[in-house]
């Protein structure tokens, strides 16, 4: 713990380096453009396979995903738009949770599909975290495999899921009859067996009529319903050649009602590339086209798609070539991903395992937002792209014999530790409690909060206003504007005084560069 006297001694000083600077008062709105976040939100055992998830009404994640170790299923709300602090993680089920699909209902509460102990079961969870009230039910007890979920315009769940009879595996859609699925639930009927795979994705028309894709060993379909269980008056369309897909299918509805999807593509003798396929109406009958985004080799593993404002594909997958595996982010030039498509690989550091997927949303902005699972350090991850493309300074994730799962640069070990000079007493999930910034210009925090890299760099920017809700890992434009990384707000009452919080808006001196001077000499290397 500092002296008083080093105290005052290092505010002098500052205040010295205060009068020599000159002050910005017009400043553009911080993390405008490039860059992003990845965050570890969960790092304990085997976690983050079959990972779903959804953005809640203030842009959070709120993520479903299995714990491998314990055989339980975890759903994770996140305390803001890129995990980095206020996490809540429950364990809403501990009897199984695998090939998890979420979605909220009209108050924000997660509605969770999944295969758990005696078959398909719904978890619906009684507040926004899954912390209390919630209801599980069973809703199909024969052996299941795999599940899509939406909800009807009353907020009931519908499912697609694979269904074992006998030694086949058929597709199955349930409409339940309420919000918790206990009651007046409805059956599809007989859908085509799928062999080994059965990867579905469904939604719901403009009617409320479910419109289903799946995958076999050998083709893959689209079905639109007559009703939303499926269980009249559905038409069958569209069997591509597909041949032993490793990847879940995915589909969304276009503007007009048509489906699009993305798929990984298998056939022998390839080696693996993204496909998209465009049906030319709503039962896929006729004028479908294909688009391959990306034919590196074995790439397209684990798509998930959204469309954004202008109805242009967004996905994220894997690619599994030789070095690293990696996760990818297409942005489609048009709606027929035919031109201008950008491709960025995000995180070059993960593992892909057969059962590989990824879930993607798109932000208020149209930011690309993905939850995925690492098989090298068998841990969930989350992206939040800092634009439309993904664009901007690398942000693959941290070595794994080091995580910083917060990246403030800062080892979440260290940030455990006892010597708060050494990182030590500080959350490993919240960014804002170590103050190293680096120089502003390049790459991460190097883990010490110095003289020149730090203190100047936050003096230099005193008296900046700017948007608090920035992402910090983006670069700064300039070195003296407003910028969310060289910004804090003061510790909460009986915190310690290390102990910052998030931006307040504005880079001041008894906050922020008393604030990085106290820290001086800190350091996590």
């Amino acid at each position: 713990m500092r002296s008083a006297i080093l105290i005052l001694t290092t505010a002098a000083f500052v205040l010295a380096i205060v009068a020599s600077v000159t002050v910005q008062s017009d400043t553009d709105s911080a993390g405008a453009a490039g860059g992003g976040t990845i965050t570890t939100p969960d790092t304990i055992g085997d976690v983050g396979r079959y990972a779903s998830l959804a953005l809640d009404s203030s842009g959070n994640p709120v993520v479903s995903y299995y714990d491998a170790t314990n055989d339980q299923l975890k759903v994770l709300h996140c305390g803001d738009t890129s995990c980095s602090s206020g996490n809540s993680i429950e364990t809403p089920d501990t009897g199984g949770g695998s090939f998890t699909s979420l979605a909220l209902d009209a108050a924000g509460n997660p509605v969770v599909a999944y295969i758990g102990t005696g078959g398909l079961r719904l978890l619906q969870c009684g507040d926004e975290t899954c912390s209390s009230g919630n209801s599980i039910a069973l809703v199909d007890g024969a052996n299941q495999r795999r599940t899509s979920l939406t909800l009807d315009g009353l907020g009931n769940p519908v499912i697609s899921y694979a269904k074992l009879i006998g030694f086949d595996l058929y597709m199955s859609v349930v409409h339940c009859g309420n919000p918790t699925c206990t009651a007046g639930n409805t059956f599809s009927a007989s859908l085509p067996d799928c062999s080994n795979r059965c990867d579905s994705s469904i939604a719901l028309d403009g009617a409320g009529d479910s419109v289903l894709a799946y995958t076999t060993d050998e083709s893959q379909r689209v079905v639109h319903c007559g009703d939303a269980a499926c269980s009249a008056s559905n038409v069958t369309n569209w069997s591509g050649t597909l041949a032993k897909s490793f990847s879940y299918v995915e589909m969304v509805l276009d503007g007009s009602g048509r489906p699009v999807l993305a798929f990984h593509d298998q056939l022998p003798g390839r080696n693996g590339d993204l496909k998209l396929v465009f049906c030319g109406d709503t039962d896929c009958a006729s004028g479908n086209q294909r688009a391959t985004p990306d034919n590196g080799e074995r790439t397209g593993r684990g798509p998930s798609l959204a469309l954004d404002g202008s109805g242009f594909p967004v996905v994220s997958y894997a690619q599994t070539a030789t070095g690293p595996d990696q996760l990818k982010v297409v942005h489609c030039g048009d709606a027929m991903c035919s031109s201008g498509n950008s491709i960025e690989a995000v995180d070059a550091s993960i593992s892909v395992e057969q059962d590989f997927s990824t879930s993607l949303v798109l932000d208020a902005s149209g930011y690309p937002v993905v939850s995925y699972y690492d098989a090298i350090n068998d841990d969930l991850k989350v992206l939040h792209c800092g634009n439309e493309d993904c664009t901007g300074k690398s942000i693959a994730a941290l070595p794994t014999e080091e995580p910083d799962s917060d990246f403030d640069g800062c080892t979440d070990a260290a940030e455990l530790g006892p010597d708060e000079k050494a990182g030590g007493q500080r959350d490993p999930n919240s960014f804002w409690d170590f103050y190293d910034v680096s120089d502003g210009d390049t790459g991460n925090p190097e883990g010490v909060v110095g003289l020149f890299q730090d203190i100047f760099a936050v003096a230099f920017r005193f008296g900046a206003t700017g948007d608090p809700s920035g992402d910090p890992n983006t670069p700064p434009d300039d070195a003296t504007g407003y910028h969310t990384r060289f910004d804090r707000s003061a510790p909460e009452l009986g915190m310690d005084p290390w102990d910052m919080g998030a931006p307040d808006g504005t880079i001041d001196l008894f906050i922020d560069i008393f604030g990085v001077a106290y820290q001086f000499g800190h350091a996590c290397q």
